[in-house]
């Protein structure tokens, strides 16, 4: 049987699914009993019935027999029938006052667990080699390893000596030929426009070059530009065609966007 658990919301009795109107089934009634039962452990919480008020504590409940049948569309018999089998099976306990039944939902900690709590998030690393399948004993060393192993992120920084507007159009460029940049990707360009820099050569003309010719790398500046070439350095192609102009539209934008502030 399949273990661990899940996050099961109070409010999804507010759901259709819920409320439709039907006969309870047992696992039903009970899964009800477990979301009403009041659930924090420090303050009591206060229940008016008829009149008066009754004070119940953590994992308690306040319910007559007539109101739970009616509620889960059984008889009184069917309640009191299905009360009494969850008490021989030491699920819960009662006390009836005056018509009133206060219900405890005996081990109540185990069904509830504080919001923002991590107390099960880890339940499937917390059992034992042999209660593990194959595939999850592979999962859980890859993924001990891999938390060793990751480092924290480091934000990626553009250097003073490129322009933003034609790193974007270099990014947007890469998207188009479905070669999005990584951070591993955006570094290894930065090093080589590094080196182009040291060499003599505009970083920014370099980024532009590609841009126009549709390349993924940047290089040197090449001859001029030519469309009649095709698929060798230097040449203009069809998707350069495409990105350079989209290009020269988005850097014509920001230059009128500039000068209007």
């Amino acid at each position: 049987m399949y273990r661990g658990y899940i996050k099961l919301w109070r409010k999804i009795r507010d759901n259709e699914l819920w409320t439709e109107r039907r006969v309870f089934s047992r696992f039903e009634a009970w899964t009800d009993l477990l979301m009403e039962a009041h659930w924090d452990k420090e303050k009591p919480k206060r229940v008016t019935i008829s009149g008066r008020m009754y004070e119940i504590g953590y994992g308690e409940i306040l319910w007559s027999v007539r109101f739970m049948a009616a509620r889960w569309k059984w008889s009184n018999d069917k309640v009191l029938r299905s009360i009494t089998c969850l008490k021989n099976e030491y699920m819960l306990r009662t006390e009836t006052s005056t018509g009133i039944m206060k219900i405890t939902i005996l081990n109540y900690e185990q069904y509830h667990v504080e919001p923002n709590s991590n107390k099960y998030s880890h339940e499937s690393e917390n059992r034992t080699l042999t209660e593990r399948s194959p595939n999850e004993k592979k999962k859980s060393k890859e993924n001990q390893e891999a938390k060793k192993e990751r480092k924290p992120k480091e934000d990626f920084v553009l250097p003073e000596w490129l322009d933003p507007q034609t790193w974007y159009g270099f990014e947007q460029n890469r998207k188009a030929l479905r070669a999005p940049l990584t951070d591993l990707g955006r570094k290894q360009i930065i090093k080589k426009l590094e080196e182009l820099k040291t060499s003599g050569t505009d970083p920014n003309e370099s980024l532009l070059q590609s841009i126009e010719r549709g390349w993924k790398g940047v290089f040197e500046i090449n001859r001029p530009l030519s469309s009649d070439n095709k698929g060798k350095p230097g040449q203009l192609t069809r998707v350069g065609e495409k990105n350079y102009a989209a290009c020269q539209a988005f850097l014509e934008s920001e230059k009128t966007r500039h000068a209007e502030h």
